[in-house]
Formats: structure tokens, C-alpha cells, sequence
């Protein structure tokens, strides 16, 4: 058997007995593989997430890069859900961008999710903000880095190639 779950037999008591068995071992499987293919879904987002922060947020060495990196986490929600997700409320600002800088290249979901860049109408001018250091900086916002965007893009592009490997490590296709 090339298969785990290739079914051969002979008309005898015994092969039938060993059919019926690999069935139920077959069905067992099945029952099992919404779980792994959940999961290597899950793990495959957060991988891209993490990706996209190194190469975006990280390329431009900002401190809180490796908070952010370390908050990205999965959690399961139901047996058929599980999220991908950080719990760091500065990670939509890196997500969707800030000020003026933002509002020139937008977040593709902005308007989707009701995001504004520039609320206060400080425009070109941008502001001072004192950071965790200490120090004063001056601003225009910041980019949208677009993390989630990019790794949820990243999914749905590849998810049936990722569900069809697990399919194969199960033994459940060839």
C-alpha cells in the first residue's frame, strides 16, 4: 500500500475484517483533520504576520519591533475558527498607518474598517510626541505597514496548497 487509507482486500473472513478496520481508522482521520489543517493555516498566518513586521516595521528599527513580533499569537475560538492576532493596542496604528504620511498611501481596508488618518488636522505640519525614551520627536505619522493585510492576502492565495500538504502528511491523498 502506497496509501495509508489504499483500501486492497480479498474475499476472505480476514481481509474483511482488516477492510473494516482501515475504514474506521479512515473515518477516525477525517474526523481528526479539520484540526490540523486549522492549525497549519493558523501557523502558516503567523509566520507571514511576523514576516511582514520584520520586513516593514523592522527595516526601520524601531524599538517596539520585537514586542510586537512576540505579541503575535493564535488562539482556537470554536472547532472550526482560530485567530491569528495581537493584543497590543499601538499594533493598529502600525497596521493601518498615521497622519499624513498614511493618508497619502492608505490602508486598502481603511474605509472598510472606518480607520481616518489625520484626525487632527495637522497636515503637512505634522506634531511632537514624547516617546517611552524620554526624548521628544517630531512627525508626520507613519505608513501603514499593512502586516495583517499582507498575511491574510498571503492565506488566501495559498491556503488550498497548505490544506491539500496536510492532506498528504495524513495520508489522506496522494
Amino acid at each position: 500500500m502506497a496509501n495509508k487509507f489504499e483500501f486492497e482486500f480479498v474475499l476472505s473472513h480476514q481481509s474483511m475484517l482488516n477492510l473494516i478496520k482501515n475504514l474506521k481508522n479512515y473515518k477516525n482521520e477525517l474526523a481528526n483533520i479539520k484540526q490540523y489543517i486549522l492549525q497549519a493555516l493558523a501557523q502558516y498566518t503567523q509566520e507571514r504576520v511576523k514576516y511582514y513586521i520584520s520586513e516593514t516595521v523592522g527595516k526601520g528599527g524601531y524599538p517596539t519591533t520585537n514586542a510586537l513580533l512576540d505579541s503575535i499569537s493564535i488562539s482556537q475560538i470554536t472547532n472550526d475558527m482560530v485567530r491569528v492576532y495581537t493584543n497590543l493596542a499601538y499594533a493598529k496604528f502600525v497596521e493601518f498607518g498615521t497622519g499624513v504620511k498614511a493618508k497619502n498611501n492608505p490602508h486598502p481596508s481603511s474605509n472598510e474598517f472606518g480607520w481616518s488618518y489625520d484626525t487632527n488636522a495637522k497636515g503637512e505640519m505634522g506634531w511632537v510626541y514624547r516617546s517611552s525614551d524620554g526624548n521628544y520627536y517630531w512627525t508626520q505619522g507613519e505608513e501603514a505597514h499593512q502586516f495583517m493585510y499582507r498575511a491574510y492576502q498571503d492565506l488566501k492565495e495559498n491556503y488550498m496548497s497548505i490544506t491539500k500538504q496536510v492532506l498528504r502528511e495524513r495520508g489522506l491523498i496522494r
